[in-house]
């Protein structure tokens, strides 16, 4: 038996797997379709980012109106497709609207 150095069962799998992806990697079966026979899948060279396109301005004050009445952080992010980091973002700076104080 190997010595797995204290690693839990799903961390030694993932060694393995990294393994086994550097050795096919190595004799140059990643990119040749020859790594899917051996139920490994296919290795990643290049990975793709997912493209950011930029909220709209009438997007943003869409949000900015959204968090005025009240909805939820996530709810709004899945409404706009985007995480709740870029809501927290865009709201944080703008105030909300104080009532008029009474006088007199």
């Amino acid at each position: 038996m190997v010595d797995r150095g204290g690693l839990e069962s799903h961390e030694w799998k993932r060694v393995e797997r990294l393994e086994a992806v550097w050795e096919l990697a190595k004799r140059g079966l990643g990119a040749s379709g020859s790594a899917a026979d051996s139920g490994l899948g296919e290795v990643i060279t290049e990975p793709k980012r997912r493209s950011r396109t930029p909220l709209t301005a009438k997007q943003i004050d869409a949000i900015h109106t959204a968090r005025d009445d009240g909805e939820s952080v996530m709810s709004i992010a899945r409404r706009f497709e985007v995480s709740r980091m870029t809501v927290w973002e865009k709201t944080r700076t703008r105030q909300k609207p104080r009532p008029a104080e009474k006088t007199g």
